[in-house]
């Protein structure tokens, strides 16, 4: 389980955005045939396109109307949807107009993580490492709907309702975390009298009624706010046993309440720190949009078999250093190639946000003897190397193969059936290393 004190830290922010944690908080766990169905279509793609350039015959090379029709049903099953299921596109392209801001900032923070030079030693240790350890894959978030229960609760305090449903969530899937995230705007020094808030977020087990109005509520977790007139921030709250229970009971939502503690007893707040809804008048619809409360759900696939983030990152590096010491060698030699894939060219543009294509890389070329170490090769490569190279025409012994040695993940921000924003890593999508197998 992940630890309360770490899912629920606050993700700071500066005048430009939020600062987001530089960490990973993905590691997808697919079939692995699943997975290599997907670079292999892409790979024919991308050769059915530089084929038609230089022979202009592409009915003879492939049908592209029903490759992509493969390409669009087998990222359907990846991302655990059916055709029925599809989300309907000019509703997509609606919803990707209206993306919360904190999605676009995770995806953009994984993206750093994952293309980051930084020493692993020099990551700082916050709630999404932790979420690494635990596996998880997946980043769903829901938007909230305030019910109308003031008369009931108080002026100052809300009563959150967010649709959610675990019937189309696959069942590989493991509930790792979840998190209420509240906006804190800067503050106008006019608005800030140096005095700290307290936020509290419970779940509601028994709604209060007019008939009884005493709500049976439990409570999830507490923060205490300073206010701040420098930045902005996002307050976490971890709210994991609430959706837990979810799952099998009915969900009345969450109760948050912001209060001012004196010294014997508890104060109500005029003006939290934190916004809860949209009464302050100078937020447009724009803003709101951006700064509107928000639940977020991690999920983990099971069981986990993945490498830590961090190390595939430095592997980049790695990788990186030693393409420039090679560069100069043989060309024909066994090495990695650039496969640049557009999604709008397969019809995915529509639900996904980001990226809007990525390199897949493919490896291709000779495997000569002797292999040179750069190349990798294996005791039984070698061998089959050697064999060929000593018989007349090989004599039925081929050489090794050039092949990929090391793959990792891309990070997927798209919009699904169930019109929800999903951040969703997929694991073996690009090419890191070539070797002699």
């Amino acid at each position: 389980m992940v630890s309360r004190g770490s899912i629920s830290q606050e993700v700071r922010s500066s005048e430009s955005g939020v600062e987001l944690p530089k960490s990973s908080v993905l590691a997808t766990i697919i079939p692995a045939g699943m997975i290599s169905t997907i670079v292999y279509l892409s790979a024919i793609v991308a050769i059915a396109s530089r084929a038609k350039a230089l022979t202009g015959f592409d009915e003879q090379i492939i049908d592209r109307t029903a490759l992509n029709s493969i390409l669009r049903s087998k990222l359907q099953d990846i991302i655990g949807t059916s055709d029925p299921e599809v989300l309907d596109l000019k509703l997509a392209r609606r919803m990707k107009r209206s993306i919360p801001q904190y999605m676009l900032d995770l995806y953009s923070a994984q993206h750093r993580f994952m293309h980051s030079n930084e020493d692993d030693d020099d990551i700082p240790i916050d709630h999404h490492q932790v979420l690494t350890r635990e596996a998880v894959d997946t980043v769903r978030s829901y938007l909230h709907s305030e019910r109308g229960d003031e008369e009931l609760y108080g002026s100052n305090r809300i009563r959150f309702m967010f649709n959610i449903s675990f019937e189309n969530i696959a069942k590989e899937e493991r509930l790792a975390g979840a998190d209420l995230r509240l906006y804190k705007p800067k503050l106008r020094d006019v608005d800030y009298n140096g005095e700290s808030q307290t936020v509290q977020v419970y779940d509601i087990i028994r709604p209060a009624t007019r008939k009884n109005p005493d709500a049976i509520l439990r409570l999830l977790d507490t923060k205490r706010m300073s206010g701040s007139t420098q930045r902005h921030s996002w307050v976490g709250l971890d709210v994991f046993e609430a959706v837990q229970r979810w799952k099998t009971e009915p969900n009345y939502g969450l109760y948050v309440q912001v209060f001012q503690e004196r010294e014997n007893s508890t104060e109500s707040v005029s003006f939290p720190y934190v916004l809860l809804k949209n009464t302050r008048g100078q937020i447009n619809e724009t803003s709101w949009d951006n700064q509107q409360p928000i639940l977020l759900t991690y999920h983990a696939s099971k069981p986990s078999t993945r490498e830590s983030m961090p190390l595939l990152r430095s592997k980049r590096g790695a990788l990186r250093h030693h393409r420039r010491k090679n560069h100069n060698r043989q060309k024909e030699q066994c090495r990695r190639h650039s496969l640049n894939i557009n999604f709008s060219d397969v019809g995915w543009s529509d639900w996904i946000v980001a990226p809007q294509g990525y390199n897949a890389f493919y490896c291709h070329g000779n495997c000569p003897f002797p292999i040179p170490e750069h190349l990798n090769g294996t005791n039984h490569a070698i061998v089959q190397t050697l064999v060929n190279s000593m018989r007349k025409n090989g004599n039925g012994v081929p050489k090794a193969c050039c092949v990929p040695t090391e793959l990792s993940s891309i990070s997927m921000l798209y919009v699904d059936a169930y019109e929800r924003v999903v951040l969703k890593n997929y694991q073996d999508m690009v090419v890191l290393g070539c070797g002699c197998r």
